[in-house]
């Protein structure tokens, strides 16, 4: 049965400050990794944006792009759209587009973004439900689109293994609190972004391995795998 979300909205006031007391700046930088690599991209969705901060400096990054951000949260997509209507381009803040919706509910069209980002977004789901959303959301990106994905991770082995337990451990059972997410532990995002026909472009990990940052890239004609 699929656990429903409490949403992170009661946390919209604290989160900036609990992530930075937990990890300094590194969320903001994995966030923040290759936005450079989106430079070209006209239409944009992003799932579960929560309170703007990557948005401000997409839109900034991109101000001619339609940009669609989709939020459980009504209080998030509230905080988002204060932050961009405080320190955004006015002109072009009719490019903005939000909607508070369960990702799991809707349809969206295929073959429409040329890029979709998820930011520390897909760990709150289990694996039946990631593996669905992103089966269902894959179609919608354009041939050659990428898929930005950054979010916490599991080490395979070592000292790195054993902090990375604690540290998720800790936050599965703070959020699961919260918000009544329904995952309890990391699943293997990656490999389902690749099954989807995606492949990896780029990554790059922060603190000791427990944050990843990954850019994909839909497969294309002009695009042909890795040997």
């Amino acid at each position: 049965m699929t656990r429903p979300l409490k949403t992170f909205g009661r946390l919209t006031r604290l989160y900036q400050l609990l992530e930075v007391l937990a990890f300094g700046n590194s969320l903001a930088k994995a966030r923040f990794a290759f936005l450079p690599d989106l430079s070209h991209c006209r239409k944009i969705l992003i799932l579960g944006e929560g309170d703007g901060r990557f948005l401000l400096q997409l839109h900034k990054q991109n101000p001619t792009a339609t940009i669609e951000c989709i939020d459980l949260s009504a209080k998030m997509l509230a905080k988002a759209k204060e932050r961009l209507h405080t320190h955004g381009n006015p002109e072009t803040l009719a490019n903005l587009h939000f909607r508070q919706a369960d990702i799991r509910d809707i349809i969206l069209p295929e073959n429409t973004y040329d890029a979709i980002i998820t930011l520390f977004f897909l760990d709150c789901f289990n694996q039946d439900s990631s593996e669905k959303i992103i089966s269902k959301m894959a179609p919608s990106l354009q041939s050659g689109g990428h898929w930005y994905w950054a979010d916490f991770r599991q080490p395979a082995k070592g000292w790195r293994a054993f902090r990375a337990r604690i540290w998720l451990a800790m936050l599965y059972q703070f959020f699961r609190w919260q918000t009544n997410i329904e995952a309890t532990h990391i699943v293997p995002t990656e490999s389902i972004l690749k099954q989807n026909k995606l492949i990896l472009l780029k990554s790059i990990n922060r603190q000791a391995g427990l944050i990843r940052t990954t850019l994909f890239q839909k497969e294309s004609k002009k695009l042909s795998r890795p040997d």
